[in-house]
C-alpha cells in the first residue's frame, strides 16, 4: 500500500521515524494479525474435522435482486471448506453471512429462500422493498 516499505520483510526506509514508516509498521502489523488469525482458524477447523469427522456451516446470502437463501453445508476436509468460502467471496452478488453450527443444528436445519422483490410487488409495493 505504501511505496516506501516492504511490508513482509519488516524493512522501513529512512534513517529517522516518519509518518510513512509509522504507516508501514501499522499496515505490516495488520497483515500479520490477519495472517495469524487465518492460521488459527485453519488449525481449529482442521482439529475439529479430525475429531468429529466434519464441520457444519450455515450460509445466508442475498443476491442483487433481493432474493435471499438459507442453506446448511457439511465439510469433511479443510480444503472443501476453503474452496466453498473463496467461491462465495468471489461470486457474491450481495451480503453473505457464513457461521459455524453444530451437527445437531445441521440435522434440524431446513433450507429456505425468499424473493423479497416479488413479495413486495405482490403486496402492492412495486417501488419499495422491506427486508
Amino acid at each position: 500500500m505504501y511505496p516506501n516499505c516492504v511490508v513482509n520483510a519488516r524493512h522501513y526506509r529512512g534513517t529517522r521515524p516518519n509518518m510513512t514508516a509509522y504507516l508501514c509498521m501499522m499496515e505490516d502489523s495488520k497483515i500479520e494479525a490477519e495472517r495469524l488469525q487465518e492460521r488459527s482458524d485453519a488449525q481449529i477447523l482442521s482439529d475439529t474435522i479430525k475429531l468429529d469427522g466434519a464441520v457444519y456451516f450455515h450460509k445466508w446470502e442475498m443476491d442483487c435482486d433481493c432474493a435471499s437463501s438459507d442453506t446448511a453445508h457439511k465439510f469433511t476436509s479443510y480444503r472443501q471448506w476453503l474452496r466453498f468460502k473463496y467461491d462465495r467471496e468471489l461470486n457474491a452478488e450481495g451480503p453473505v453471512r457464513i457461521m459455524q453450527i453444530s451437527a445437531d443444528e445441521y440435522e434440524k436445519f431446513k433450507p429456505s429462500s425468499r424473493d423479497h422483490a416479488l413479495e413486495a410487488f405482490e403486496d402492492g409495493h412495486p417501488h419499495s422493498i422491506h427486508i
